[in-house]
């Protein structure tokens, strides 16, 4: 819905119930949202500074998806790194939240493998076309298994960030992501243990930890929370909205860290 002439978009609303939508085909241009594959989109307010999931299936499912990893080949270092890190979340997330189930599993694990062979290889040189065909497949398998598990708590600390402040999604997603992959160790080693493995790392939790960190490190996105402008004032909005905005998100976390957690899993990213 448009609006117009100065009047409210709810001006125009009808029915809150649609019975049908256009047709939406899916030509992804970079290796990131996965979302040519489930019915997710995110629309930002800013006046409100929300960022929200949208999610109505089946209207937001695509018809048709067309993955063609050459349509990626433009897309700039910082740009691939950037999105190639939201694949790797998107996997993690779904493979450790409460949703997850064999096919999610097994979609998780096609893209943390495809991130950990191709992604340092697509940013190095962005004419590889195998690396781009892998970085293009990890994209689409982390979209399906966040189709069935969803994500947790770091997509749900990271969306309030990006709403307050002019930052790449996945930006916010690697400040944030070092004091929750430790909890992550805490409450979930095994599946932690099985996320290292993928990663090419021995069998442990506190490995997969360490191989983000140092892929982190890699692609220049090692980044704090002060890095993108958060700063110490913020934390308990960011919190407030985390818990107001995404608390489906933290409820799907394992352990369900509460109120004090989230604003700690915040100072620790400063």
């Amino acid at each position: 819905v448009a609006a117009v002439g100065g009047r409210p978009v709810g001006d125009y609303v009808t029915s809150e119930h649609p019975s049908g939508a256009l047709p939406i085909i899916a030509v992804p241009t970079t290796s990131g949202t996965g979302t040519e594959a489930n019915p997710y989109a995110v629309l930002t307010d800013p006046n409100l500074k929300e960022k929200r999931a949208l999610n109505r299936p089946p209207f937001t499912y695509p018809k048709a998806s067309i993955v063609d990893p050459e349509l990626t080949l433009s897309l700039p270092p910082r740009e691939t790194a950037v999105t190639g890190m939201d694949v790797l979340f998107h996997a993690l997330e779904a493979f450790v939240g409460k949703r997850c189930h064999p096919f999610v599993e097994a979609a998780a694990e096609l893209a943390v493998r495809g991130v950990a062979k191709f992604l340092v290889r697509a940013v190095k040189d962005g004419g590889d076309r195998e690396a781009r065909e892998g970085m293009s497949l990890a994209s689409t398998a982390a979209g399906m298994a966040i189709n069935g598990g969803g994500t947790t708590a770091l997509h749900g600390m990271e969306h309030p960030v990006s709403a307050h402040l002019n930052v790449a999604h996945a930006e916010g997603l690697c400040a944030l992501s070092g004091p929750y992959l430790k909890y992550l160790a805490e409450v979930v080693p095994g599946k932690m243990a099985r996320v290292a493995e993928w990663l090419g790392e021995e069998r442990a939790a506190e490995r997969a930890v360490v191989a983000v960190e140092e892929l982190k490190e890699e692609l220049g996105l090692n980044l704090r929370l002060r890095d993108l402008g958060v700063s110490e004032d913020m934390l308990e909005t960011l919190v407030d909205d985390t818990l107001r905005v995404m608390g489906h998100n933290v409820a799907n976390t394992p352990g369900e860290p509460d109120r004090g957690r989230i604003y700690e899993f915040f100072r620790e990213a400063m």
